[in-house]
């Protein structure tokens, strides 16, 4: 009975570190297919964005994004980061300039000045390859479940020398219901 209890707690052992082993080698791997990467610039100064009448759709246009990499990639989604109460209704890039940068009412955005950019200049980011050194203004319609939501980031999720990563943006999107933030 003795040697017997003792097999088995052996047995136990044995499948627990194989089990413990395994999951550490397929993290090291990339289990999951997807890891933060660092071939895109997507700013530097960390900080917050929050808008007013969360229950209207908003466009958060305020994100450059840059290939800083020697080798071409493409962008395979835009998501959210730890979003609370809040989804993605869709996204656009625009030719980078000064004026590129936006943080407005709807999606698509209702100005017409903004709408304007977004119909003649703006392209689907899902399939995007970006040069070296090319960037381009992120817009990521966004809307708050309740009126009220947050965002730890804008997420692009990407591929780059035949692996996929993922990489934040630098704001945290506030959304409130109230007229002020």
């Amino acid at each position: 009975m003795e040697s017997q209890t003792l097999v088995s707690v052996r047995h136990r052992w044995s499948v627990t570190m194989m089990a413990v082993l395994l999951s550490v080698a397929m993290a090291g791997c990339g289990g999951q297919g997807v890891r933060e990467g660092d071939a895109l610039d997507l700013g530097e100064n960390l900080g917050s964005i929050c808008v007013p009448r969360g229950a209207i759709p908003k466009v958060f246009g305020d994100m450059d994004v840059r290939n800083a990499s020697s080798e071409p990639v493409t962008i395979d989604a835009v998501t959210l980061a730890g979003a609370k109460g809040m989804r993605v209704l869709g996204a656009r890039v625009v030719p980078f300039t000064n004026e590129s940068r936006l943080v407005g009412e709807g999606w698509p955005p209702v100005y017409p000045d903004d709408l304007a950019i977004y119909e003649e200049d703006g392209r689907d980011p899902k399939g995007l390859t970006l040069a070296p050194e090319e960037t381009v203004t992120l817009w990521t319609g966004v809307a708050a479940e309740s009126g009220d939501g947050t965002a730890d980031a804008v997420r692009v999720e990407y591929t780059h020398k035949g692996r996929s990563y993922y990489q934040d943006g630098v704001d945290k999107l506030i959304m409130v219901s109230g007229k002020r933030c």
